[in-house]
């Protein structure tokens, strides 16, 4: 089935980008081709704050731009709602900004100087983000031979345009696969565990909605983890666990459900400012009984995805193995980036990568830190802090 629409509210949205609202892909394929060209007016790590500042500046004159020192949280991702709380705990200035009506998750700050005339830093949603070779780091093919050159284990796979030659490639290469858009998070338009050509083929054309582009690679099996590395020393890690309850053999699903949807952290469907949600019993993706028992111990599975919005688990992990953490590290300098989050599949990481199959996945130079902050189980880290400590470093 490659019909992407659901229905919510009267409204059409893509089902394989939920828990974000998208109906429509074509800003995705016009960026793809732009990217052709993008390094002629922005080569890698360039800093255009000066020009976009002004842009913004003669746009708010306009009064299509607007500087929020007090944005509404309710219309703020929490990854960077953490940012903005502690850059004010801080005394730093800083402002959401608002384009045609709607904040598009950027911001500005500055740090109070004596003078007074401290310049205006701008950025996407976290400190950072701007300042690495995004098309490096959030290109997974580029990445992928990055780090294979240099040793970091990665899943064996390659890039493809062309349906006919990644079909070619991926029953070569032998299932099962897992077909994914080049570039992009959360698991957008991405199938895994596939394992016959039929799914295969249904898979690209998932993918290719996304984008033109798109990676064909060994399905690995194990536990998803993300490893979020900042200022090329801070290591931080989460295991991250499908939408689930465990059984008590008394209580049905649904009370089991109810009970952990009750946690305060959890929020509603499409809430922005939460990083935990509610599981969605209504889903039409949801798949369980709700009224089985399950026996003590039992963990009962609701969604074949690992997307936050559907009610995952995030668990802190504070016992990594430390050479583990010194590829993590690795990996970040090879980068040279000072944010950046890895997706990695292993078995554990209490034991080192040389014992194991650990392979990165892919690298996002925008993560989702917030859930080292606001994990379901294991201990909270003030995340936000050590990114504002960095930032203050450089």
């Amino acid at each position: 089935m490659t019909d992407s629409t659901l229905i919510s509210n009267g409204v059409k949205y893509c089902q394989y980008c939920l828990p974000s609202q998208r109906r429509r892909h074509w800003d995705l394929h016009v960026d793809y081709y732009l990217d052709k060209f993008r390094f002629v007016f922005f080569p890698a790590k360039s800093n255009p704050d000066w020009l976009w500042g002004k842009i913004l500046l003669v746009l708010s004159w306009l009064g299509l731009v607007k500087f929020e020192k007090n944005p509404p949280e309710a219309e703020i991702l929490n990854r960077s709602l953490i940012i903005f709380k502690e850059a004010r705990t801080r005394g730093i200035d800083i402002e959401a900004i608002r384009i045609l009506g709607r904040l598009k998750n950027e911001y500005r700050y500055r740090v109070p100087s004596a003078n007074r005339r401290s310049r205006w830093q701008y950025f996407e949603g976290v400190p950072f983000a701007d300042q690495s070779d995004n098309r490096l780091v959030d290109s997974k093919a580029r990445f992928k031979r990055l780090m294979r050159d240099n040793h970091v284990p990665v899943a064996e796979g390659r890039m493809f345009t062309s349906p006919r030659l990644a079909s070619f490639y991926g029953k070569s290469l032998g299932f099962p696969l897992v077909v994914k858009p080049v570039t992009g998070s959360l698991g957008y338009h991405s199938v895994y565990n596939i394992n016959s050509a039929a799914e295969l083929e249904t898979a690209i054309k998932i993918a290719r909605q996304f984008r033109p582009d798109f990676m064909v690679e060994q399905h690995v099996s194990g536990d998803n983890f993300r490893a979020t590395v900042v200022g090329k020393k801070h290591i931080f890690v989460c295991g991250k666990d499908r939408a689930n309850v465990v059984g008590d053999g008394v209580s049905t699903v649904e009370k089991l459900i109810d009970e952990k949807n009750k946690h305060p952290w959890r929020g509603v469907h499409g809430q922005k400012n939460t990083t935990l949600h509610q599981i969605q019993k209504s889903h039409p993706q949801f798949k369980a009984d709700l009224n089985y028992v399950p026996q003590p111990g039992q963990k009962v599975y609701f969604f074949d995805d690992f997307i936050p919005g559907s009610g995952i688990d995030f668990i802190n992990l504070d016992d990594v193995h430390a050479d583990n953490k010194a590829l993590f590290v690795k990996a970040a300098k090879l980068l040279d980036a000072d944010l950046v989050g890895f997706d990695i599949i292993a078995r554990d990481l209490t034991k080192p990568y040389r014992e194991q199959n650990l392979v990165f996945l892919e690298a996002n130079t925008l993560p989702y830190v917030d859930m080292h902050q606001f994990p379901s189980h294991g201990k909270p880290v003030n995340i936000a802090k050590i990114i504002w400590d960095t930032v203050l470093e450089k």
